[in-house]
């Protein structure tokens, strides 16, 4: 199947023809081929822009593109992969890479707070994605494996070298298990990951004891530790009468209480005698919850 689509944005005085194709090979039963290739515009702008403050505030901000400084985003991405269904058996796998021209961002999104312009840039995205599950009676699972690389390149930032994206994984896990005995419902699901990029700093001190002043590594140079966590869930559902039906469940997050970090920012207090604040967020510990609903 195939498809042409058209844009003209009237700031810009340009017509933009899209096109795109999906392919599909049913290669021999029960294995399927698949190929997909697209040009796509956008006309806004998502600007990430980080707030270092102890609660790690993210503001996402729109624009629409404009002459004098945020343009139209162009995207370009083609995909290949392969179906597998059989005996209950369910795999699929597929790779893509898509390239970005256009990309805004401000500066103090990558957590340095000496620099907040606003810049354009190109990213480049490798992946892919792997999904595999059966089932087996009442017993069923699944596992995915995620391999993601993106790279962006803003001019006037490291040295105008690629560097990875501020939330880059490169591999992520998920495996999931359910079983389901009459109401009862139940599941054990583990995710595992590699640590996301961040900015490393190199300290240094005026003379004559000045002020600290913070110099920064490469961009996103360095990851955080691996995070993985294990989470459990149960379900039980029971009709009271005729019209009222019910649901009780617990769940409980980080079974094993895994002390997992989200995030690291550096900065420095605001003083003459001022100091270094490493900021570490980690995630919650091991966390249950209860639920009770009601249906009618």
């Amino acid at each position: 199947s195939a498809g042409l689509r058209g844009n003209y944005y009237n700031t810009f005085n340009r017509f933009y023809l899209e096109p795109r194709v999906n392919l599909s090979w049913l290669l021999f039963n029960p294995l399927q081929l698949t190929a997909s290739g697209e040009y796509r515009t956008q006309h806004i702008s998502q600007i990430k822009e980080s707030v270092v403050s102890d609660l790690s505030l993210e503001n996402q901000v729109w624009k629409l593109a404009s002459k004098e400084r945020f343009p139209i985003i162009e995207s370009y991405q083609v995909t290949s992969g392969l179906v597998y269904r059989k005996s209950g058996w369910f795999l699929e796998v597929e790779g893509y890479y898509k390239s970005i021209e256009g990309v805004t961002s401000l500066t103090f999104g990558f957590l340095n707070p000496v620099d907040n312009d606003y810049r354009t840039g190109n990213s480049t995205v490798k992946g892919l994605d792997a999904f595999l599950k059966k089932q087996w009676g009442y017993y069923k699972s699944w596992v995915s494996y995620s391999y993601l690389n993106t790279q962006n390149t803003f001019i006037g930032l490291n040295n105008d070298e690629p560097f990875p994206g501020n939330w880059n994984i490169r591999h992520l896990v998920n495996w999931s298990h359910f079983y389901t005995v009459g109401q009862l419902h139940l599941s054990v699901g583990w995710n595992w990951h590699t640590g996301k990029s961040y900015t490393q700093i190199s300290q240094s001190e005026e003379p004559a004891g000045g002020p600290i002043s913070i110099g920064y590594d490469q961009l996103n140079g360095q990851n955080l530790p691996v995070y993985h966590r294990l989470d459990f869930s149960a379900l039980y559902e029971f009709e009271g009468s005729k019209s009222m039906r019910y649901r009780v469940g617990l769940s409980i997050l980080n079974v094993y209480n895994r002390k997992n970090i989200l995030n690291r920012e550096f900065r420095t207090t605001p003083s003459l005698d001022n100091d270094l604040i490493d900021t570490r967020i980690y995630s919650l510990g091991i966390t249950p919850n209860l639920v009770v609903r009601v249906f009618w």
